[in-house]
Protein backbone atom coordinates (compact mmCIF):
# COMPACT_ATOMS: atom_id res chain seq x y z
CA UNK A 1 0.00 0.00 0.00
CA UNK A 2 1.29 3.64 -0.70
CA UNK A 3 0.85 6.04 1.76
CA UNK A 4 1.33 10.40 2.49
CA UNK A 5 4.21 11.69 0.56
CA UNK A 6 4.50 8.14 -2.38
CA UNK A 7 4.13 9.03 -6.27
CA UNK A 8 2.29 6.81 -8.28
CA UNK A 9 2.90 6.70 -11.69
CA UNK A 10 0.06 6.06 -14.25
CA UNK A 11 0.42 5.11 -17.63
CA UNK A 12 -2.92 5.46 -20.15
CA UNK A 13 -2.14 4.10 -23.71
CA UNK A 14 -3.62 5.35 -26.89
CA UNK A 15 -4.35 3.10 -29.82
CA UNK A 16 -2.85 5.84 -32.40
CA UNK A 17 -0.16 8.46 -31.92
CA UNK A 18 -1.75 11.69 -30.46
CA UNK A 19 0.14 15.05 -29.67
CA UNK A 20 -1.07 17.29 -26.48
CA UNK A 21 -0.96 20.90 -26.80
CA UNK A 22 -1.42 22.50 -22.94
CA UNK A 23 -0.44 20.71 -20.12
CA UNK A 24 -4.11 20.93 -18.44
CA UNK A 25 -4.81 17.22 -18.37
CA UNK A 26 -5.54 15.43 -15.66
CA UNK A 27 -7.76 11.50 -14.36
CA UNK A 28 -9.58 12.18 -11.22
CA UNK A 29 -8.69 9.23 -8.97
CA UNK A 30 -11.00 7.83 -5.98
CA UNK A 31 -9.47 8.60 -2.83
CA UNK A 32 -11.37 11.11 -1.04
CA UNK A 33 -10.23 14.26 -0.55
CA UNK A 34 -10.63 17.73 -2.47
CA UNK A 35 -11.07 17.47 -6.14
CA UNK A 36 -7.56 19.26 -6.90
CA UNK A 37 -5.67 17.09 -4.43
CA UNK A 38 -7.18 13.51 -6.02
CA UNK A 39 -6.13 14.42 -9.56
CA UNK A 40 -2.86 12.49 -11.43
CA UNK A 41 -1.32 15.10 -13.03
CA UNK A 42 0.28 15.33 -16.61
CA UNK A 43 3.81 14.17 -16.80
CA UNK A 44 4.53 16.20 -20.92
CA UNK A 45 8.48 15.52 -20.18
CA UNK A 46 7.56 11.24 -19.50
CA UNK A 47 5.12 10.75 -21.91
CA UNK A 48 5.15 9.43 -25.94
CA UNK A 49 3.00 9.50 -28.74
CA UNK A 50 1.17 6.94 -27.90
CA UNK A 51 1.49 7.38 -24.40
CA UNK A 52 0.96 9.57 -21.54
CA UNK A 53 2.11 9.63 -18.11
CA UNK A 54 0.54 10.99 -15.26
CA UNK A 55 1.40 11.14 -11.33
CA UNK A 56 -0.41 10.60 -8.37
CA UNK A 57 1.06 12.00 -5.04
CA UNK A 58 -0.66 10.57 -2.39
CA UNK A 59 -1.97 13.32 0.37
CA UNK A 60 -3.20 13.08 4.31
CA UNK A 61 -6.85 11.42 4.59
CA UNK A 62 -6.38 10.03 1.16
CA UNK A 63 -7.49 6.31 1.14
CA UNK A 64 -8.96 3.36 -1.39
CA UNK A 65 -11.02 2.27 2.05
CA UNK A 66 -9.00 -1.69 1.21
CA UNK A 67 -10.19 -1.10 -2.71
CA UNK A 68 -7.72 -0.76 -5.10
CA UNK A 69 -7.11 2.79 -6.90
CA UNK A 70 -9.25 3.88 -9.60
CA UNK A 71 -10.45 6.74 -11.26
CA UNK A 72 -13.71 8.58 -10.82
CA UNK A 73 -16.94 8.40 -13.53
CA UNK A 74 -19.23 10.90 -13.80
CA UNK A 75 -22.80 9.59 -14.46
CA UNK A 76 -22.37 6.83 -16.95
CA UNK A 77 -18.93 8.82 -18.33
CA UNK A 78 -15.15 8.07 -17.60
CA UNK A 79 -12.79 10.66 -19.03
CA UNK A 80 -9.73 13.02 -18.70
CA UNK A 81 -10.52 15.98 -17.32
CA UNK A 82 -9.21 18.58 -19.99
CA UNK A 83 -8.11 22.13 -19.30
CA UNK A 84 -9.94 25.02 -21.58
CA UNK A 85 -6.65 25.86 -22.89
CA UNK A 86 -5.67 22.33 -23.60
CA UNK A 87 -6.26 19.58 -26.72
CA UNK A 88 -5.96 16.33 -27.24
CA UNK A 89 -5.70 15.54 -30.75
CA UNK A 90 -4.65 12.68 -33.73
CA UNK A 91 -0.70 13.67 -34.80
CA UNK A 92 -0.69 15.12 -37.89
CA UNK A 93 1.27 17.22 -39.47
CA UNK A 94 -1.59 19.58 -38.93
CA UNK A 95 -3.63 17.73 -36.13
CA UNK A 96 -7.16 18.59 -36.19
CA UNK A 97 -9.09 15.95 -35.45
CA UNK A 98 -10.02 15.60 -31.43
CA UNK A 99 -8.84 12.25 -29.44
CA UNK A 100 -12.01 10.06 -27.73
CA UNK A 101 -10.74 10.78 -24.30
CA UNK A 102 -13.16 8.08 -22.72
CA UNK A 103 -11.45 5.50 -20.22
CA UNK A 104 -12.17 2.56 -19.96
CA UNK A 105 -14.91 1.86 -17.12
CA UNK A 106 -12.86 0.97 -14.40
CA UNK A 107 -12.65 -2.76 -13.16
CA UNK A 108 -12.27 -4.84 -9.76
CA UNK A 109 -8.35 -4.67 -10.21
CA UNK A 110 -8.40 -1.08 -10.50
CA UNK A 111 -5.48 0.96 -12.52
CA UNK A 112 -3.43 -1.90 -11.68
CA UNK A 113 -2.52 -4.12 -15.01
CA UNK A 114 -0.97 -6.87 -12.13
CA UNK A 115 -3.61 -8.75 -10.10
CA UNK A 116 -1.51 -10.09 -7.20
CA UNK A 117 0.01 -6.47 -6.60
CA UNK A 118 -2.99 -4.18 -5.94
CA UNK A 119 -2.52 -0.55 -5.81
CA UNK A 120 -3.99 0.53 -1.94
CA UNK A 121 -4.06 4.31 -0.29
CA UNK A 122 -4.13 4.12 3.16
CA UNK A 123 -2.88 6.75 5.15
CA UNK A 124 -4.86 5.88 8.31
CA UNK A 125 -1.57 6.15 10.32
CA UNK A 126 1.74 6.38 11.30
CA UNK A 127 4.15 3.30 10.97
CA UNK A 128 4.53 0.88 13.60
CA UNK A 129 6.58 -1.62 14.93
CA UNK A 130 5.04 -5.10 13.91
CA UNK A 131 7.56 -7.75 14.77
CA UNK A 132 11.08 -7.98 17.08
CA UNK A 133 12.93 -11.45 16.65
CA UNK A 134 16.74 -12.34 17.13
CA UNK A 135 19.13 -14.21 14.76
CA UNK A 136 20.85 -15.85 17.91
CA UNK A 137 19.16 -19.28 18.36
CA UNK A 138 17.12 -20.67 21.20
CA UNK A 139 19.19 -21.20 24.42
CA UNK A 140 19.90 -20.86 27.60
CA UNK A 141 22.39 -18.02 27.94
CA UNK A 142 24.69 -16.33 31.25
CA UNK A 143 25.74 -12.84 31.81
CA UNK A 144 28.13 -11.43 29.55
CA UNK A 145 26.86 -13.95 26.42
CA UNK A 146 26.29 -11.53 23.10
CA UNK A 147 22.39 -11.93 21.80
CA UNK A 148 22.35 -10.47 18.03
Amino acid sequence: SYTIGEEIYINLTFDKPVVVAGTEVYIELDVGGNVDSRRAIFVPTASSDFELVFRYTVQNEHSTNGETLNYICTGKSCSLIVGASTTIKAFATNPIIEADLTLPPPTSRGISDDDFMPIIIDTSGNPRVVSVSSLTSSGVYTPGDAIN
